[in-house]
């Protein structure tokens, strides 16, 4: 008999995979990929950086 760890009630949640992109496409910084950053306000603006560097790249 199959154990049963409730993955019956799985459902994907609509737009998941633009986030998991999104993220992906971050970890592509490699002042991303680490916690380099000592603020928290200084790693906000590394990222809303590196989110216009994608938006540029497709205007």
């Amino acid at each position: 008999m199959k154990p049963n760890f409730g993955t019956s009630e799985f459902k994907p949640i609509n737009g998941r995979w633009v986030v998991e992109r999104t993220f992906s496409w971050l970890e592509s910084f490699r002042r991303l990929n680490r916690n380099y950053e000592q603020f928290l306000h200084t790693a906000k603006g590394v990222a809303m950086a590196a989110c216009a560097m994608f938006m540029w790249r497709f205007v």
